[in-house]
C-alpha cells in the first residue's frame, strides 16, 4: 500500500493584493444595490418593531409610523 504524498503544510499564495475585474461603474451600482438593499432592510425591521409595539399598545399602523418617525428623527441627529 502507497502511503500519500507529504505534504510541507498549506499552500501560499502571492501576497500582492488582488486587483478587481470590476469596472468602477459595475462598482459604484453594486455599492448603490447595497445602500438600497440595507436601507430597505432597516426600515423593514423598524416597521416590524413599530408594529408589534402598537399591537401591544393598542395603537396598530399608527404606532409604527411614530415609531418609525421617531427612530429616523433619532438616526438624523446621531448622524449629524
Amino acid at each position: 500500500m502507497s502511503s500519500p504524498p507529504s505534504s510541507s503544510g498549506p499552500s501560499r499564495r502571492d501576497p500582492s493584493p488582488r486587483t478587481s475585474s470590476l469596472s468602477p461603474v459595475s462598482r459604484r451600482a453594486r455599492q448603490v444595490v447595497d445602500a438600497l438593499v440595507y436601507a430597505n432592510a432597516v426600515a423593514a425591521a423598524v416597521f416590524a418593531v413599530g408594529l408589534a409595539i402598537g399591537l401591544l399598545a393598542g395603537g396598530g399602523l399608527v404606532t409604527a409610523k411614530y415609531v418609525m418617525f421617531f427612530v429616523g428623527l433619532l438616526t438624523f441627529g446621531f448622524a449629524t
